[in-house]
């Protein structure tokens, strides 16, 4: 069960398209001039109780899209990569689309939640990370490098939230907690993919829900996704197809919030179009 459909409007040309086999429900939606540009657009995985669950809620689901305007189309064909991507030895990524994005978040949480703001710790200098990949034996991928370029997380002190309900980890902190993770499979994690070895705890709750940053592209192959990782529960939802889509969308969520409504749940699901 899968199909795709367009809407078309006089500013926007955007697709969405779903695939359900069995229990487990796949989407993927953006502008189709970036159908196969995979920094651009968005997917979502869900698995549903039974496959009678899974249809029923595709076509409710279904259902929303047609009446927003949207209908049965052709995929679009195939054209040579628009933009120039550097390789991470784990996924490819639009190195000066990632430092724009960052740059125009700095500018929004400096001015829309600047007690925030001092809150984060200063950036790391290129030899500390290089320290830290040797002393965790770990290889931190070129894009996720240039987020602790940035800032280092934020003081463990500060309980505000950077995204959803969680808070931005120093990256030593992360490569611990995925270490420690890591050496649970098996023995404390008995599920397969209950933890998985290629996932970066980047942002937490502080409660052991984390979301995590994917080198291998865990149940849908898209190297670099951003997912959910809950201790008590077996939902691992992809919540972004990359970083320059999860900072995009936190862009687009302080652009059009008013600075007195922000409150301690950063929610970019409005900004997703799903």
């Amino acid at each position: 069960m899968k199909n795709y459909y367009e809407l078309k409007t006089d500013t926007e040309h955007k697709f969405w398209e779903y695939e359900l086999k069995g229990k487990n429900f796949k989407m993927k939606w953006g502008l189709v001039e970036d159908y196969y540009d995979r920094s651009e657009t968005q997917s979502k995985i869900t698995k549903y109780d039974s496959p009678e669950h899974g249809e029923e809620r595709v076509s409710l689901m279904i259902q929303r899209y047609e009446k927003k305007g949207y209908v049965t189309a052709t995929k679009p064909k195939k054209n040579k990569p628009k933009k120039l991507s550097t390789s991470s030895g784990t996924t490819e990524f639009d190195a000066i689309a990632l430092k724009n994005t960052l740059q125009t978040l700095d500018k929004f949480l400096q001015k829309k939640r600047p007690e925030y703001y001092e809150q984060f710790n200063p950036p790391l200098e290129i030899e500390t990370i290089q320290v830290l990949e040797e002393k965790y034996g770990v290889t931190i991928p070129e894009d996720l490098k240039l987020v602790y370029l940035w800032k280092n997380g934020q003081s463990r002190t500060c309980s505000k939230t950077f995204v959803n309900n969680s808070m931005f980890i120093p990256l030593e902190e992360m490569l611990a907690t995925q270490q420690e993770f890591t050496s649970m499979i098996v023995k404390d994690f008995e599920a397969k993919n209950w933890w998985n070895k290629h996932w970066f705890p980047i942002f937490h709750n502080g409660g052991g829900d984390h979301i995590c940053y994917d080198t291998e592209g865990t149940f849908t192959g898209q190297k670099g996704q951003l997912l959910e990782f809950w201790h008590d529960e077996s939902d691992r939802n992809i919540i972004c197809s990359n970083l320059v889509s999860l900072f995009k969308n936190l862009n687009k969520f302080y652009d059009t919030t008013d600075i007195h409504k922000i409150d301690e749940f950063i929610d970019i699901s409005n900004y997703l179009d799903y």
